[in-house]
């Protein structure tokens, strides 16, 4: 991400490891958000790993940083 003023140029960074389980919910659910209210497509079923239920146990780690520039 990029934001700033005319004196100061903030860079953010955001790293993220995901598991498994985790990178599969995140791709079924966006394919399902992606197609919308499209009457005329596919039903996306959205990934779920917990027995006789709903939803998903997984888990990811992040790290963040923040690059600040002086512009030219």
């Amino acid at each position: 991400m990029y934001y700033g003023t005319a004196d100061t140029i903030i860079y953010d960074f955001h790293i993220k490891k995901v598991s498994e389980e985790y990178y599969k919910y995140e791709q079924t659910s966006q394919l399902q958000f992606d197609i919308g209210g499209d009457p005329f497509s596919q039903p996306v079923p959205v990934f779920n790993n917990i027995e006789n239920g709903f939803g998903i146990f997984a888990g990811y780690n992040g790290n963040s940083v923040k690059y600040y520039r002086e512009p030219d």
